[in-house]
């Protein structure tokens, strides 16, 4: 919620790359807060599971390398939860 500057209900991704992109992949019912806060140029919105956009996103980005945030002791810095990264494990 800090960078994002709204919560969400669903899994979701943030995606900055490093040629200044800002994506934003959140369920449908999301996309018009995460629009609202004008911090992602592109929002992409998914009905039943968030797999399906997040490679299709990945897959035009193509990027050599992922920066994940987590944090083992500070819940602020810790945006990605085991489930989670069971989920990007197995895309």
């Amino acid at each position: 919620m800090q960078v994002v500057g709204a919560g969400v209900v669903r899994n979701s991704a943030f995606l900055f790359g490093s040629g200044g992109e800002r994506i934003a992949i959140v369920a449908n019912f999301d996309t018009s807060a995460i629009r609202a806060r004008g911090v992602f140029r592109e929002v992409v919105g998914y009905d039943e599971d968030i797999r399906g956009p997040l490679l299709a996103t990945l897959g035009r980005l193509d990027p050599r390398k992922i920066g994940l945030n987590y944090s083992p002791d500070d819940v602020t810095a810790d945006g990605l939860t085991h489930g989670h990264w069971l989920l990007l494990k197995h895309c």
